[in-house]
């Protein structure tokens, strides 16, 4: 899904880092971001002109998003394609 300029939202970012992780088809993951955290409040808290950094935990893996559109797992940085910046070079 995409943002109001275009961008895909951070919570579907998320979900495709997470499965990327976990080696999982992102429709089928278990449980739900939805389970965990609300993606729309996440989605709009980023979305803010603040600077905001989310992190919480998903079954196992520390997730972290902010503002500025970055998304990590476990610490590796993934860019908007769901790659993570290792596999890109």
């Amino acid at each position: 899904m995409e943002s109001i300029d275009g961008s895909v939202e951070v919570s579907h970012r998320i979900v495709e880092a997470l499965a990327t992780v976990v080696d999982s088809d992102p429709l089928s993951m278990n449980p739900t971001l939805y389970e965990v955290i609300d993606p729309d409040a996440l989605d709009r808290l980023l979305e803010s002109d603040n600077a905001v950094e989310v992190q919480f935990e998903y079954n196992g893996h520390t997730v972290v998003a902010d503002s500025s559109g970055n998304v990590s797992v476990d610490g590796i940085l993934f860019e908007p394609h769901g790659r993570s910046a290792a596999e890109q070079r």
